[in-house]
């Protein structure tokens, strides 16, 4: 947990994948816009002795069509108060929720071939691929959405799959 002025964040970790996103990325020929399919934004009542704002894992899903992998993303962020005592709760009902932001978005990858696609590779390249590409988007959605409430700006870290790609490499030459 990092403290930002008075806002603590919490980030989630990174599922591990055993597969090689390098394996379909050589493929892509062409990326579709972006699709927001989902936007949602509530606030609460902050009591502004803190926040405590915990990112969720993204709940990603890949499939293949007859011409390429499509990427479904929905990503969760979420801000509770911080009691006196410090200790933050991740639990509205314990701490009362602040804010919370929610969208899912869509991207379709189109391929040279999608012949002989692993699923382990297609799980690895629907997370690293479809988190570089619509993670920006998320970022963007909940900056535009924290800049309009009064509460104090957040900005999401980027997305590095560095530790997730030498995973993927370890994994393939052991």
């Amino acid at each position: 947990m990092s403290e930002i002025g008075r806002t603590m964040v919490t980030k989630s970790t990174t599922p591990e994948q055993t597969g090689n996103p390098a394996n379909i990325s050589l493929r892509v020929c062409d990326i579709q816009p972006v699709l927001q399919l989902r936007g949602f934004f509530k606030i609460g009542m902050p009591d502004f002795g803190g926040l405590a704002a915990v990112l969720r894992d993204p709940k990603v899903q890949a499939s293949v069509d007859d011409e390429g992998v499509n990427v479904v993303i929905s990503f969760k962020f979420e801000g509770h108060n911080v009691p006196s005592d410090g200790d933050p709760k991740v639990s509205s009902e314990e701490s009362g929720e602040v804010f919370r932001a929610e969208a899912t978005y869509a991207v379709h990858y189109e391929l040279d071939s999608t012949e002989a696609i692993d699923t382990a590779d297609l799980e690895a390249f629907g997370y690293v691929n479809g988190m570089l590409t619509l993670w920006p988007y998320w970022r963007e959605f909940v900056q535009q959405c924290l800049s309009r409430t009064g509460l104090p700006s957040l900005a999401l870290p980027p997305f590095n799959p560095a530790r997730m790609l030498k995973k993927a490499e370890t994994a393939e030459s052991g």
